[in-house]
């Protein structure tokens, strides 16, 4: 009885933790896209460039929090599977959190943010398309560029709510794909041990 006792605890503090650090995450990725957004508007290019930085930190941070919970939930011993579902569970708390904020700030806060991108864009892959043009480029490329505007303005003409629950699901794949090294370099058990599924939940 005590085992079964102390199993629930560890699985309660297991979401607990998940919950925890995915609002850091969360925090994490709403000053990336508030970045983003920032970095557009002063339009400076290396200011523009540099919000990619933040997301080589992304591994990092989830490797931390995993190792964090692993210690002070189960005694610095956890299995692969578990590691993978708290890595995905981070992820997916995190991007509830900056869906939210992401629906917010395109719907309320700066409404003409996407319509702004989209017509920066087009505008200079027009000026490509006319030195292409000049340039006697090959038809085939000048359709390649013609597609790609096309694509840009069918994905920038997405309402709020649909910009929010796309990047929830993208949070959810990519936390899939990056939890699962993570959970790798996360796993960890004592020697001679085989610890069953059961035992940790």
């Amino acid at each position: 009885m005590e085992d079964i006792a102390k199993r629930k605890e560890q699985m309660s503090q297991f979401f607990q933790y998940a919950m925890r650090y995915g609002l850091y995450l969360g925090l994490f990725f709403v000053f990336t896209f508030l970045w983003f957004i920032v970095a557009f508007y002063i339009n400076i290019f290396s200011l523009q460039i540099s919000i990619f930085i933040p997301f080589f930190a992304i591994p990092v941070l989830v490797y931390f929090y995993g190792k964090k919970m692993r210690e002070q939930v189960f005694g610095g011993e956890i299995r692969f599977s578990l590691a993978w579902n708290f890595g995905t569970l981070l992820f997916f708390f995190a991007g509830l959190i900056l869906a939210f904020t992401m629906y917010i700030v395109i719907e309320y806060i700066v409404p003409g943010l996407f319509p702004q991108i989209q017509t920066n864009i087009s505008n200079a892959l027009n000026e490509i398309l006319k030195e292409a043009s000049a340039n006697n480029m090959s038809q085939q490329q000048i359709s390649l560029i013609q597609e790609q505007i096309r694509m840009l303005n069918e994905l920038l003409l997405r309402s709020a709510i649909e910009v929010a629950v796309d990047n929830l699901w993208n949070c959810i794949f990519w936390g899939i794909i990056v939890s699962l090294p993570i959970a790798f370099l996360l796993k960890k058990q004592k020697k001679g041990r085989q610890t069953s599924l059961k035992e940790v939940g």
